[in-house]
């Protein structure tokens, strides 16, 4: 709820809209190839999906989310990088997620 005690201006105006809880899947975006010598395993987040509120009115179909793009030029060995969450325009994490995944990424030596 909200409380009020003052307020100055005395008058403001207030949208409030309907929201609806989704859970999307995240994606990673990927930059560059891993360094020569060695070819990509594999790519697993965690968690891999999140619960967002979004406006009900938006209708938006969207069934990802994307993290922070992950360049793969450096990476020669078995990593695991912190990305955080791209939010879209009004929507917002649950209290109970994280801003932020952890990347798993899988390399094998040729």
């Amino acid at each position: 709820g909200i409380n009020l005690y003052s307020l100055d201006p005395a008058i403001i105006k207030i949208r409030a809209e309907s929201v609806e809880t989704v859970t999307l899947q995240v994606k990673v975006p990927t930059t560059g190839k891993v360094p020569k010598g060695f070819s990509l395993k594999g790519i697993t987040v965690n968690p891999e999906s999140v619960k967002l509120r979004v406006p009900e009115e938006s209708n938006t179909k969207q069934q990802n989310i994307f993290t922070e793009p992950l360049n793969l030029n450096q990476i020669n060995s078995n990593t695991q990088i912190v990305r955080k969450l791209i939010l879209p325009r009004n929507h917002t994490l649950l209290p109970s997620q994280k801003p932020e995944v952890s990347i798993n990424v899988s390399v094998d030596k040729k």
